[in-house]
């Protein structure tokens, strides 16, 4: 593009330096001119806007890796129940196992309110449900997790209504909802740099 304008400025200069009245070439040329100095401006401005994008996708995607190595950290920590070694689930960070619903489909943990994380903070349900978004909620779809298939065929929301209640709702009856999904490691939110303040929902 600046090799175009160059050569319009020299076509210019030639044209005046004639004695020969050569006004309407010049101003041709000096129109053609302008149009190449906007495109370059517009050029320029698409090439900056391109490069904020970039950033920002960059740091979408290091907020994802970062995502995905808590959890994969989080694969040894507390889940809201554990199975014993006789197969049988107990409650861990909830109060007790969840019966389901009399629709047969709504799952309520009410988690206990003497837990806490190492830096004495509160274990709450927004660090439950920003546990479970990550195999849940498409804006962590890039966060890799096997489960991410069956829990999005089977499960039709998730949400933390209270600070100490988590509610996990099915499409249809799913008897192994319990076992297959109610073992996954907690982890903190705010670790993960998201603020704790809100009650959310996904679905």
């Amino acid at each position: 593009m600046l090799l175009i304008i160059k050569d319009q400025h020299r076509r210019i200069e030639h044209a005046e330096g004639r004695p020969s009245d050569r006004t309407t070439e010049v101003n041709r040329l000096r129109s053609t001119l302008e149009v190449y100095k906007t495109a370059a401006e517009q050029d320029e401005k698409q090439l900056a806007e391109l490069a904020a994008q970039n950033e920002r996708l960059q740091a979408r995607l290091r907020d994802l890796e970062s995502a995905a190595q808590e959890f994969v950290s989080a694969s040894n920590a507390h889940g809201v129940e554990r199975s014993k070694a006789n197969g049988d689930l107990v409650p861990y960070i909830a109060q007790e196992v969840p019966k389901v619903a009399s629709d047969g489909n709504t799952y309520t943990f009410k988690l206990r309110k003497d837990v806490k994380w190492s830096d004495g903070q509160p274990l709450t349900s927004d660090d439950v449900l920003f546990t479970y978004n990550l195999i849940f909620a498409p804006e962590y779809a890039a966060v890799a997790s096997p489960r991410r298939g069956d829990f999005t065929q089977h499960v039709a929301s998730i949400s933390a209504p209270d600070q100490y209640t988590f509610v996990v709702k099915t499409k249809t009856p799913y008897t192994p909802f319990l076992v297959t999904h109610g073992q996954y490691g907690i982890m903190p939110k705010q670790r993960a740099g998201q603020p704790r303040a809100g009650r959310h929902q996904h679905g």
